[in-house]
């Protein structure tokens, strides 16, 4: 026996299956290479002995067999063999009749101590299955319990639609009604036939308000919006998301989730998408100065690592930008007329104003509805995946997302967080073309998963964090602006 899989799993031999899956689900979140970017052969090789370790542990019959070599290697240890010199407390060897009686003795304590082996092994597996089978139980329970709660919201939702249905059959019979009386009006006043002149229009005008006008004008309603980037060539489509309040965080979440606040935010509106290589290479060609030949403000050998250079990689113009740092993606934001979105925007976005768990359509997580697991191999293009309720897309998976607030573990704990509109951090000021308050090498909050992570990380209540000045292949970013 090479390895000791229940040391890797850092639990006890005798633990259940139960014990064994939450012990494999925690170490993978912390030994996960996306949090742990400074070690990342390290966590890659933890997370490989992690898989292993769980491959077998996991499987009751491959535990079995592992669990009787196991026993057998202590058994036939260095120091299985070897027989104390001379009597049994030490000093001069037995003689005679006294030798053949402790030979005697010895070979029944053998025999009896492999009877007493066997049997122990023998209930250890009949323990097991009993385990494994109450397990299935429980699972079959709940599998059942899932379905009748699904059943009852089906119910329910048809119900509701069946009286939105029947009011809007009342409106519109009451609606019949008047325009049959109105008709039976006109038929019976005589006609008048006067001479009318269709009212002249004013000529449309031809001057273009300025930008500060036009963003009034395109925060005026509340539907979506297109607004226009510097330069007049491209596009970046918002939606408005109404103010509100929502409980913040998770009880069944890591420490940095609690506790679960309730959090009030202002309107604002927030990009549809995620910021796109061909939106960001706009930017670079107006901003030299953050291209990835010049020496930017938080410059890093990652910096816009698969651009050639201002240019993204081909096929992937329509997919976020990543390698991007925090300041980066702060300076297109200022560029764009727009901001960072904070943590607590963020997270209120992303439930779709029905507390959802996920960040997807229907708060559930399926390949089809998010990028994430690794099962795309990369980043895919920003609308590839259904929105969410709110028409905000990729808010589970594709890429982690930067914040504009600074990272504290425990910053649920304080009373800041429970303030309208909370926000983590000191915040700064954007002089001379760079962040000059800005310090690179604090974390910065990143929301949402990559294409990479697991389920657990790509939930709406997931926290996560990363160097300011450190870009990611998996980070990209999105804007937002306040409703006037």
């Amino acid at each position: 026996m090479k390895t000791d899989f229940y040391r890797v799993l850092q639990v006890h031999p005798e633990a259940d299956q139960q014990t064994i899956q939450a012990a494999y689900r925690s170490l993978s979140r912390r030994m996960h290479p996306d949090k742990n970017q400074d070690r990342r052969e390290w966590a890659e090789q933890r997370t490989q002995a992690l898989n292993e370790a769980y491959s077998v542990l996991g499987d009751v019959q491959r535990r079995l067999a592992f669990d009787r070599e196991r026993e057998e290697a202590l058994q036939t240890g260095p120091s299985a063999g070897r027989r104390p010199m001379g009597g049994p407390m030490g000093g001069r060897p037995p003689t005679g009749g006294a030798r053949v009686s402790e030979a005697g003795e010895y070979s029944a304590s053998v025999a009896n101590l492999r009877r007493l082996e066997e049997e122990l092994f023998r209930a250890k597996q009949e323990n097991h299955t009993l385990r494994m089978q109450c397990e299935e139980l429980a699972a079959q329970v709940a599998s059942r319990e899932k379905e009748l709660v699904a059943t009852r919201t089906r119910l329910t939702d048809s119900d509701a639609q069946r009286r939105r249905m029947e009011q809007s059959l009342g409106v519109a019979e009451k609606q019949r009604d008047i325009l049959r009386g109105k008709l039976d009006e006109d038929a019976r006043a005589e006609p008048q036939q006067t001479e009318t002149r269709a009212p002249e229009r004013p000529a449309a005008s031809t001057s273009r308000p300025p930008r500060a006008q036009a963003r009034a004008a395109s925060t005026a309603s509340r539907g979506p919006r297109t607004i226009e980037l510097p330069g007049g060539q491209l596009t970046m489509p918002f939606v408005s998301i109404p103010g509100g309040s929502f409980r913040m965080g998770s009880v069944h979440g890591d420490a940095p989730e609690q506790p679960v606040h309730e959090v009030h935010v202002d309107a604002f509106r927030m990009s549809a998408t995620l910021v796109t290589g061909k939106q960001f290479a706009a930017f670079l060609r107006a901003k030299p100065r953050w291209s990835k030949r010049a020496a930017s403000p938080g410059r890093h050998a990652d910096y816009l690592r698969e651009f050639q250079g201002d240019t993204p990689p081909r096929g992937r113009e329509s997919a976020p930008v990543t390698h991007i740092g925090w300041m980066a993606a702060a300076a297109f934001c200022e560029w764009a007329g727009c901001a960072l979105p904070t943590e607590a925007q963020w997270e209120y976005a992303a439930q779709g104003g029905e507390a959802h768990g996920y960040g997807t359509r229907n708060g559930t997580l399926h390949s089809r509805l998010a990028n994430y697991g690794g099962t795309a191999g990369s980043v895919t293009d920003v609308r590839k995946h259904p929105a969410n309720p709110f028409g905000l897309y990729d808010m589970a998976g594709n890429a982690w997302e930067w914040c504009a607030d600074e990272y504290d573990a425990e910053f649920y704990a304080s009373d800041a967080a429970s303030e309208t509109n909370p926000f983590c951090g000191m915040p700064v000021a954007f002089r001379d073309g760079d962040w000059a308050d800005a310090d690179p090498s604090v974390r910065r909050v990143i929301r949402g998963g990559s294409w990479q992570s697991l389920s657990a990380d790509v939930r709406v209540a997931a926290r996560a964090s990363q160097m300011a000045s450190l870009p990611s292949g998996f980070c990209g970013f999105r804007c937002v602006f306040v409703e006037d």
